[in-house]
């Protein structure tokens, strides 16, 4: 026997809503579906913990990093789990450059979610979204108590020190009332950026001349 009020049913007015307009906050959207799937149950409170995993140590300018997002405080193959995630990631875009995004599969997805989505319309920011359609049974049988959300691809462009941060956090469960999950904590994280080391410079206006002198025995 499937859940009462089915995930599917309980999120999918927060996907419709969504599209109907960027000026509806995606925290309310997301509050409106709970609200609609719940049919006046009282919702069961959890909490959970965000965190960036960021590189320890620096990189180069023009070198590539990445910054995993993870969820943890969850149930260990039972309740709570995850069933959506909204949530506001800021950088400082002077000192790193975004250059791709993936999302892990933990909500079952790609295929069987809305399809996960980052939405960067503003510098140094974006917003990272997904909602499982998958069962409540197959959730707390996928999910651990802590697993990556997604991935953040970076590079290097400029020296400093670029803080990872999280805002406007809203997590849904998995169960049959899409209970909002609390944010219990957030963990950022930062990037530091140094200059490529004098060696680097030299050795390359070294290739440039030898390349020039080599390019002028030719002419002659």
């Amino acid at each position: 026997m499937h859940d009462l009020f089915p995930l599917p049913l309980c999120l999918c007015g927060w996907r419709i809503i969504h599209f109907l307009g960027d000026s509806i906050m995606n925290k309310s959207v997301f509050a409106l579906a709970g609200l609609l799937s719940t049919l006046a149950v009282p919702a069961v409170a959890f909490s959970a913990t965000i965190s960036a995993l960021t590189p320890a140590d620096p990189i180069e300018v023009g070198d590539q990093t990445q910054v995993n997002l993870r969820i943890s405080g969850l149930g260990d193959f039972t309740a709570p789990t995850l069933g959506g995630f909204d949530l506001r990631v800021s950088y400082d875009d002077s000192v790193v450059s975004l250059t791709d995004v993936s999302f892990s599969t933990w909500l079952g997805g790609p295929d069987p979610s809305f399809p996960p989505e980052w939405d960067d319309t503003a510098a140094g920011s974006g917003s990272l979204y997904e909602v499982s359609l998958e069962s409540t049974e197959f959730l707390d049988n996928l999910q651990p108590d802590a697993f990556l959300l997604a991935t953040l691809y970076f590079e290097g462009v400029a020296q400093g020190t670029s803080d990872i941060d999280f805002s406007n956090v809203f997590l849904i469960g998995a169960d049959a009332f899409a209970s909002e999950i609390a944010v219990d904590e957030l963990n950022p994280g930062s990037i530091t950026v140094v200059p490529l080391p004098a060696a680097a410079w030299l050795f390359g206006s070294a290739v440039i001349g030898l390349a020039g002198i080599g390019w002028r025995r030719k002419a002659v």
